[in-house]
């Protein structure tokens, strides 16, 4: 039983993914969600129902459109591929419960918000405040509220000490919506997970951005999908085997 429910959790998170790509694609380009019905970004034409399966249509269309051959971006089956996992993931861990919804709600405005910042260089409000909303709502059923509440307010208060000392110095430091973002990973996960977090963020940013910039491939690197991953890596991760962090979660929860 525990199997079929497994595929039938992979089969929803590829179908959240199908429609994160919607949202990734069209958001920045302030065009409806809804309408019109999916289409070739590259020809134009109606993307008919047995093409625009998860994962699968790609694999058979080998990655073209049907009418016109055009490319399709590879970012369209990783994008289904790793929200249908997380989503199986959750359940693995979580089973059929409030935390499970908790972490694939997370999951999916961070996939969403993360793939957009790095191709656009954008955190739209249009899905961080309701991520956001969304975090103070499982902060509230968790019966933990000032715990996560906390969180969310240290989650803005960091990123934006920074974004007014950029200002103040005339270097971008954290943007505006990285303080969106950091408050509503505090409200998801907790204060004592908001520095772990920008732990983790900061030093696999510094040796990516390091790395990028020595082979002069990049200007600028958005932070918010390493806060996000980040973030992810503590919905699945015991880190009571951290020492320090084993530390704080006894004496400073």
């Amino acid at each position: 039983m525990k199997i079929i429910f497994s595929t039938f959790i992979f089969i929803i998170g590829g179908v959240f993914g199908s429609f994160s790509n919607v949202l990734i694609y069209r958001i920045p380009e302030n065009i409806s969600i809804i309408t019109p019905s999916s289409f070739c970004p590259k020809c134009g034409v109606k993307i008919r129902f047995y093409d625009n399966i998860p994962i699968i249509s790609y694999i058979i269309l080998k990655g073209k459109c049907r009418s016109c051959e055009g490319k399709i971006p590879l970012r369209y089956l990783l994008v289904e591929v790793i929200m249908a996992s997380l989503f199986l993931l959750s359940y693995i861990k979580f089973g059929f419960s409030i935390n499970f919804l908790k972490s694939i709600t997370f999951i999916f405005f961070a996939v969403n918000i993360s793939t957009i910042d790095m191709q656009k260089m954008l955190i739209p409000d249009v899905l961080s405040l309701p991520g956001l909303i969304m975090g103070f709502l499982f902060a509230f059923l968790s019966g933990k509220f000032l715990y996560f509440l906390t969180g969310g307010i240290i989650g803005a208060v960091i990123p934006g000490i920074f974004y007014i000392t950029g200002k103040i110095i005339k270097r971008e430091l954290m943007g505006e919506g990285d303080i969106i973002i950091l408050a509503m990973i505090g409200l998801y996960t907790g204060w004592i997970n908001v520095f772990i977090v920008l732990f983790i963020a900061s030093l696999i940013g510094s040796i990516v951005g390091i790395s990028l910039k020595i082979k002069k491939k990049i200007k600028y690197l958005p932070f918010a999908p390493f806060l996000f991953a980040s973030a992810i890596l503590l919905i699945f991760y015991d880190f009571s085997t951290f020492l320090p962090y084993l530390f704080f979660k006894s004496y400073l929860k």
